[in-house]
């Protein structure tokens, strides 16, 4: 089974959001935290970035430079598996914050996207 950002980036491929590369052109292995940089260069990313800026009141240069670190920071804090990701805000400063849930928007209008949700603290804390 598929980790949520392992899973994103296997349905760009299927979706035609990312293409594969060359060989010949391959200059590093594409690992899942290359092709999570790849797609925060599509339009479609770009477009999602520059509406959470603004809905956070945050610059997107400082969102964009969160984006290479995505993978390691969603490792660290996942819990479980299934179709419905839980994002908990005390994880994450907000440019972190606001760079996962841009992916996380991006995904969820692809045919097949995750769903998810966005909260304050775990229920029972």
């Amino acid at each position: 089974m598929y980790e949520p950002a392992e899973r994103t980036v296997y349905q760009a491929f299927v979706l035609g959001k990312l293409k594969r590369t060359k060989k010949k052109q391959k200059k590093q292995k594409d690992g899942v935290q290359a092709l999570i940089n790849r797609l925060a260069q599509t339009e479609e990313f770009r477009t999602a970035l520059d509406f959470e800026a603004e809905e956070w009141g945050l610059w997107p240069q400082d969102i964009s430079s969160c984006v290479k670190l995505v993978y390691n920071e969603l490792s660290q804090h996942a819990h479980g598996n299934n179709r419905n990701i839980v994002v908990r805000t005390k994880d994450y400063e907000a440019n972190m914050l606001a760079a996962i849930i841009t992916i996380l928007r991006v995904q969820e209008a692809w045919i097949g996207g995750l769903g998810w949700q966005e909260v304050e603290k775990e229920e029972g804390a």
